[in-house]
């Protein structure tokens, strides 16, 4: 084994000896740490290194893991976040739980897609954690939705609730074949269907009584 030794500065004539590390401590600054010598006045230092490791948080400096001193600078940036609460109808806020940290940040909602809530209304609500916001309003009846070939349907554009039907309604227009007219409803659908209804006289042909055009041929012996 290798020893290191030590002259007393202050008594020259004093014979060298060992240096009496002190091992269960480290001896530190604010840049490095180091195991000192126990014998005075001796200032040799052993296994003397920068402090490394640790965190440095929005209100504490990083802690050196091998010497547990703290050292550097605090970091701005780096927040202990609690969870997410609802702020307003339109935001949600957090808050640094760090002690002595006011740092907040503030988001717009997260909402889910509208679900119906009953035959009058339908609900959403926010998908960030911990928010718990909702809103719930009427449905709207903005969407025609061509449903059988009976009837229509009216759904809400945002949770397709079916609020209502009706009966087709159609529109009609000589398809111009002669023979025909086709029907247009304002949900969409079109269908198309023969002339129908009207009576044909000895110098007239029938009159559609669903388009209003004239059809087929005369009837010579109606007079």
């Amino acid at each position: 084994m290798t020893l290191s030794f030590f002259n007393n500065e202050k008594d020259p004539d004093a014979p060298a000896r060992s240096h009496d590390w002190d091992m269960e401590h480290w001896t530190t600054d604010g840049t490095s740490h180091w195991h000192a010598c126990k014998n005075d006045p001796c200032t040799a230092r052993k296994d003397e290194g920068a402090h490394t490791g640790g965190t440095a948080t929005c209100t504490e400096p990083a802690v050196c893991e091998k010497c547990g001193q703290k050292y550097g600078e605090k970091d701005p940036d780096n927040h202990d976040w609690g969870d997410w609460e609802k702020l307003d109808a339109d935001c949600h806020i957090r808050y640094c739980q760090n002690p002595g940290c006011q740092a907040s940040e503030i988001q717009g909602h997260n909402w889910d897609r509208w679900k119906i809530t009953d035959g009058a209304t339908h609900t959403r609500i926010c998908l960030t954690p911990g928010c718990g916001a909702s809103e719930t309003e009427a449905h709207h009846k903005d969407r025609l939705i061509d449903s059988t070939l009976s009837y229509h349907e009216y759904h809400c554009g945002e949770c397709d609730n079916v609020w209502g039907r009706e009966p087709h309604t159609f529109g009609w227009t000589d398809a111009g074949d002669g023979v025909s007219h086709t029907g247009e409803c304002v949900c969409g659908r079109t269908v198309t269907e023969a002339h129908t209804g009207g009576t044909a006289t000895c110098t007239e042909p029938a009159v559609c009584e669903k388009c209003g055009q004239k059809y087929g041929e005369k009837d010579p012996d109606n007079h």
